[in-house]
């Protein structure tokens, strides 16, 4: 039990870094978990344990994934797919099984605070490389978007960022704890420090997103805490700080203001953060989807089929970029109809209305953020999306699901 208490937060720690970093810790908490008591009292803690029973509830996706392998002719694509998606499997299984009379407030808190930890470290590297380039020559493009994020694409770690934001909010400056001013100083340098590294990363995705943040927190201080000073307060600070970064930062503007303008087209466009590709990407999914809506194509024939669809729509960029859908619930309806689309729809509605609660804010924070993320993004197809998705999910879930108890 003991090692839990710090390769969970280490877990965490490691999901804004490098994805082999990351490998490697889940690994260890594997190989602890295999050597953690007999298999039977694993076992008896799933009889015995209601939340862990319906923890293990969110594992059914990854079994839908599995049985789309079955009317799937690409099994290559498909057992790979199936390999990316593991931890959708084993973290859900993992924390049902384990000793977890450790899981609690304070864990919590230590779990989620190591993530803030990394992604900190993760933006500081990130800012490192940037300065290093441009020092030995490139030009001042390194410190935007895709140059900017080193380990990510720029759509992922700006999620992490927002969600970290989440975090140091409901941490350290809400409700009445006592945190003294050194603290409250570095948190709020912090804060704006990541901020503007959002504006920075300029992923359109990224910046609704803290857009939707605030109003979180503005809406949670209105109608939960009662304290609506609090609340003009923090919208008017996320106003001015828009604005100033969208003035200091001004390649924040210009993608905004190409998204507006290319809404409703539909081209070729020179590359996939494009919103008029995702636009075409969208309605040739859709297309593909009208055909397939109750079964989907299967796990390994996805991007099969949208490729044969890019070309016969005339956009061989999308085709030979083997583009995903760029949604993940478009993505999940391809893969495996309408079955995969309404089981992804639960595991993110069910705890939802749960999570309103005081005590799991952040929880409510990570499933919008990670709910609105997957309009943008097939998130569940990367390793930095899922590994986000079923650790921090298998945390807060079986936390909240005790807390019932």
């Amino acid at each position: 039990m003991r090692w839990y208490r710090w390769l969970m937060p280490l877990a965490a720690f490691t999901i804004p870094l490098h994805n082999r970093l990351n490998v490697i810790v889940l690994l260890v908490v594997l190989i602890v978990w295999v050597f953690d008591g007999p298999p039977a009292e694993k076992f008896r803690r799933i009889r015995s344990d209601k939340a862990c029973r319906k923890l293990l509830w969110m594992t059914v996706i990854y079994l839908l994934y599995a049985v789309g392998l079955f009317y799937s002719s690409n099994l290559r694509a498909g057992f790979f797919n199936l390999e990316v998606k593991l931890s959708l499997l084993l973290v859900p299984m993992v924390y049902a099984t384990m000793s977890h009379h450790y899981l609690n407030g304070k864990t919590i808190r230590d779990i989620s605070n190591s993530f803030v930890a990394g992604t900190f470290l993760a933006t500081l590297i990130c800012l490192g490389k940037a300065v290093w380039d441009y020092l030995g020559g490139e030009g001042g493009h390194v410190f935007y978007y895709s140059y900017l994020s080193y380990y990510h694409h720029a759509s992922y770690l700006s999620m992490y960022i927002v969600f970290s934001l989440a975090v140091i909010y409901f941490n350290f400056f809400d409700g009445k704890k006592q945190n003294g001013l050194p603290l409250i100083l570095f948190f709020t340098i912090v804060s704006l420090f990541f901020t503007a590294f959002i504006f920075l990363l300029s992923s359109k995705a990224g910046l609704l997103s803290f857009a939707g943040l605030i109003f979180i927190i503005a809406i949670h201080n209105f109608f939960f805490r009662k304290n609506r000073r609090k609340g003009i307060i923090i919208l008017l600070a996320g106003w001015m700080a828009s604005f100033i970064f969208l003035s200091v930062f001004p390649y924040a503007m210009h993608r905004i203001g190409a998204a507006a303008s290319n809404i409703n087209s539909e081209g070729s466009a020179a590359s996939e953060e494009s919103t008029a590709e995702r636009v075409f990407i969208w309605k040739a999914a859709l297309d593909v989807v009208s055909h397939h809506w109750l079964t989907g194509v299967g796990t390994g024939d996805v991007q099969d089929v949208l490729n044969r669809k890019y070309n016969d729509r005339g956009n061989s960029y999308a085709a030979g970029q083997y583009l995903n859908a760029h949604n993940q619930y478009l993505q999940t309806w391809l893969s495996l109809g309408l079955p995969g689309l309404l089981t992804l729809l639960m595991m993110l509605i069910l705890p939802l209305h749960r999570a309103f609660r005081p005590d799991f804010r952040v929880y409510l924070c990570f499933i919008l953020l990670f709910a609105g993320n997957l309009l943008f993004e097939s998130m569940l197809e990367k390793q930095a999306g899922v590994v986000f998705y079923a650790f921090f999910n298998s945390v807060f879930f079986l936390a909240m699901q005790k807390s019932d108890c």
